[in-house]
């Protein structure tokens, strides 16, 4: 029954997710381009006119989530909220292993930005939380409690 529809579903779930990149893509840009609104508004009717992108998104598949968990995070990076940004960068991780390549600019603006402590904890939060979704596939008494 699902699987009968599963092309429409799929295309609804896509337009969610494309959407909301748009959407924190345009949130970033107007945020740094406070004083000149009218090239944040260029930036996002390139993004929403453009059919290339469209095509481009469409045949990313689960890259367009990580996209999006990225998005977010460059967002909470513009809006100053470092454990947010460090939530939305180990979800973007734990889609996708290339995340990573973004681990020390990230990390180093928190140690600009917020010092130690507060680069200690969000690096916590990204390794716990790393952890915690491993546990099941790696440690065995947690694998067969879940049945692996």
């Amino acid at each position: 029954m699902l699987t009968d529809k599963g092309e429409y579903i799929w295309k609804v779930c896509h337009f969610a997710i494309h959407s909301g990149i748009n959407y924190y893509v345009a949130q970033i840009t107007y945020s740094y381009f406070k004083d000149r609104p009218m090239r944040a508004q260029l930036i996002c009717f390139v993004l929403l006119c453009n059919e290339e992108v469209r095509e481009f998104n469409q045949y990313l598949f689960n890259d367009s989530i990580m996209a999006l968990y990225i998005a977010i995070c460059i967002y909470y990076v513009s809006a100053n909220k470092p454990f947010h940004a460090a939530l939305f960068f180990t979800l973007g991780a734990s889609i996708k292993a290339g995340v990573m390549l973004l681990l020390p600019s990230f990390l180093g603006w928190l140690q600009y930005i917020y010092g130690t402590r507060k680069l200690l904890a969000c690096f916590a939060l990204i390794v716990i939380f790393q952890v915690i979704i491993m546990m099941p596939f790696s440690f065995d008494p947690v694998a067969h409690l879940f049945g692996f």
